[in-house]
C-alpha cells in the first residue's frame, strides 16, 4: 500500500516496490499484486524443514527516489523449534516440478 503525505492511498510507483529473482532465469521482475490480496514470502527456515518442498524467494524492495509518499508494509516472522517435523500433504509438488511451470 502507498500513501501521499497526507495519509491517502495512492497508486504503486512505477518505479519501486517488491522485486524476486525469477527461479529459472534468474530475471529480477517486479512483483504486481492485485489489490485486496496478502503475500506471503517464505523464509529459508520452510525450505529447510520441507526438504525443498516450499521455497524461499531471493527479493528486494526498491524504494523511489520521489520523496512524496510512503510505502506502507508490515512483516511477521514466525519461528517454531528446528526438531519439529513439517508434514507435507501428499499431492505436494517437488519444486523443480512448479518451477517447470514458470518458464
Amino acid at each position: 500500500m502507498y500513501l501521499d503525505l497526507e495519509g491517502q492511498e495512492i497508486p504503486a510507483p512505477a518505479d519501486c516496490g517488491l522485486h524476486i529473482k525469477h527461479p529459472v532465469d534468474g530475471r529480477v521482475v517486479k512483483v504486481e499484486l492485485p489489490p485486496d490480496c496478502l503475500l506471503v514470502q517464505l523464509g529459508e527456515s520452510f525450505q529447510y524443514l520441507s526438504g525443498g518442498h516450499l521455497r524461499a524467494t531471493a527479493h528486494c524492495v526498491k524504494a523511489s527516489a520521489k520523496p512524496d509518499f510512503t510505502r506502507e508494509t508490515l512483516a511477521l516472522f514466525m519461528d517454531w523449534q528446528p526438531e519439529q517435523a513439517m508434514k507435507l500433504p501428499d499431492y505436494s509438488l517437488p519444486y523443480s516440478d512448479v518451477a517447470r511451470t514458470l518458464r
